[in-house]
């Protein structure tokens, strides 16, 4: 008899016996796995086995047949169990494949054959439970779409602001730096700012609120980036009785430290420096300290300048107003005494 390759057939394990609907007859079983023959090959023994069986049983050279050896028939040669004496068996095949099968997962109510359960069902039932390859978890395969996309914690996803991939269970760390996520600002309202432009917005926002530029000498008020020339111009008083203390001190200061190094003359020997009283390191640091509040108080001098000039421009505007009121006023006299003659 001519032998057919066994390495063209499909090779899967035997089928579960709790698929099939009836009692199993022992020459439906695998000799090997003891379950129902899938794909039936027999041996020159004339023992059944699953191709699949039968080629891990052969894969390292001839092996003795261990169900003659149980059924002590054996004999050799016939009993050594050989790929090239073994021939698939297509009759016990057509038997098995007839045969009638149900599903075994939970929830399925699928009923056929044995031949339906192999092409149609098995592999494919939505209720069969199979393991995610990201997260390792349990889940019906029905759900498998969903869970990829909605619920597997390591799940990738492309942020829909910066288009960085990131594992979904890094999905807050990211929109915490993520420099496209929109923002909105509580001040004015304004939605959709990307976190890498809204320092610039709060700088810029009429709405924002931020310190009196007099702050360094203690106005204590907060006012809106839109209203803080209104606030230098009607509060300009207060800021000027603000600045009197600290002009004062720092004259003294200053004062102080011109007589302690002013150039004095002496007879004989020219112009000399006085003695400071303490070290120049010493006598160094107020002077820093010294510059720091000179340069502060250029910057405030420079605002009360503007608030100077444009407070005197009003008065002069009026000024000149109240100058044609009175001119007005003038002419009213004269010409209600004309209205009055005949």
């Amino acid at each position: 008899m001519a032998r057919i390759s066994l390495d063209s057939l499909t090779s899967l394990p035997g089928i579960p016996l709790s698929v099939l609907s009836v009692p199993m007859e022992d020459k439906y079983k695998c000799q090997q796995c003891l379950q129902v023959l899938r794909k039936p090959v027999q041996a020159q023994c004339g023992h059944r086995f699953c191709v699949h069986c039968f080629r891990l049983l052969t894969s390292s050279g001839p092996k003795p047949c261990q169900a003659c050896q149980k059924e002590e028939i054996y004999e050799e040669p016939m009993s050594i169990l050989n790929s090239s004496e073994a021939f698939p068996d297509n009759a016990a095949g057509r038997e098995i494949a007839s045969l009638p099968a149900r599903c075994l997962n939970q929830g399925c109510d699928w009923t056929g054959s044995i031949k339906e359960y192999e092409a149609k069902h098995e592999g494919r039932c939505e209720f069969e439970q199979i393991q995610c390859e990201a997260c390792q978890a349990f889940i019906f395969r029905k759900d498998k779409e969903r869970h990829n996309d909605r619920e597997c914690e390591e799940r990738t996803l492309n942020c829909k602001y910066c288009k960085v991939t990131f594992n979904f269970k890094d999905i807050k760390a990211h929109d915490e730096i993520c420099q496209k996520f929109p923002l909105q600002c509580k001040d004015c309202g304004k939605k959709k700012i990307p976190r890498e432009k809204f320092n610039d917005h709060a700088k810029s926002c009429a709405k924002s609120k931020s310190a009196c530029p007099f702050s360094e000498v203690g106005c204590k008020s907060v006012v809106e980036n839109g209203k803080i020339s209104e606030h230098e111009h009607s509060s300009t008083m207060e800021h000027l009785r603000l600045l009197l203390p600290m002009v004062l001190s720092m004259t003294r200061t200053r004062s102080d430290t011109s007589a302690s190094g002013e150039w004095q003359e002496d007879s004989g020997l020219g112009l000399y420096r006085a003695p400071d009283d303490g070290c120049g390191a010493a006598a160094s640091a107020p002077s820093v300290d010294l510059d720091k509040k000179v340069s502060a108080l250029e910057n405030i001098v420079c605002v009360l300048n503007r608030e100077v000039e444009r407070s005197s421009l009003t008065l002069e505007a009026f000024s000149h107003q109240h100058r044609l009121d009175q001119e007005k006023l003038k002419i009213y006299p004269t010409k209600s005494v004309s209205w009055r003659d005949p």
